[in-house]
């Protein structure tokens, strides 16, 4: 019997996805700066769609993009995607999502927290 242990967290960890996932942060979040955007394949339950997603520098993964991410991003930076290209943001998770008539996980952006400088 292989009684190792490892780094994995969360049974949602063991599901393999190109993309970034509540599990790839914390609640309290952590700045990144964006590098880009490109469109994406997903594979839906009816199909497979294209939708936007936004790379960070520090993350080897893009996010998909969705509506209220998407909304934070123009308030912060307008509606012109270059005014965003490398600007921090805060990317955290709330565990209090509605999707699907569920209450799930699900990654958010706010504005980037300040970064205190230790001497």
């Amino acid at each position: 019997m292989n009684t190792q242990t490892t780094e994995i967290k969360h049974f949602s960890e063991m599901k393999q996805s190109p993309y970034l996932s509540w599990f790839d942060t914390t609640p309290e979040g952590e700045n990144l700066t964006i590098s880009g955007y490109d469109k994406v394949k997903v594979k839906r339950d009816d199909g497979e769609a294209e939708v936007f997603a936004v790379f960070f520098e520090e993350k080897g993964k893009g996010m998909i993009l969705n509506v209220v991410n998407r909304n934070t991003l123009i308030s912060l930076f307008g509606e012109e995607v270059k005014n965003s290209i490398g600007q921090k943001v805060c990317l955290y998770y709330k565990d209090d999502i509605e999707f699907a008539g569920k209450l799930v996980h699900g990654l958010r952006i706010k504005k980037a927290k300040i970064e205190t400088l230790t001497f």
